[in-house]
């Protein structure tokens, strides 16, 4: 059991290095808007991604519905971070 919890704590700490790596793409996108004075929120880009993601769910046997809440929550933070820039 100590085994299996030790590649969790693992996977889990994947998770949040690849939560890191996406918020400084996010900065990216944030300061490219800004600089082109686009719109800082996109619902069709988010719709769409919400779409692809739960097929890629889909495929990997993964609960769409859990994915959808979770990119959901990602969405909510990636535009928290863009509009307190």
């Amino acid at each position: 059991m100590k085994k299996l919890r030790t590649k969790i704590d693992q996977l889990d700490q994947n998770l949040l290095k690849l939560l890191a790596k996406r918020k400084k793409v996010v900065l990216e996108i944030c300061k490219f808007k800004r600089e082109q004075g686009l719109e800082l929120e996109d619902k069709k880009r988010e719709r769409e991604m919400l779409v692809k993601r739960k097929e890629v769910a889909q495929d990997l046997g993964l609960n769409e519905g859990f994915i959808e809440e979770l990119f959901q929550l990602i969405i909510k933070e990636s535009k928290r971070i863009q509009f307190r820039r």
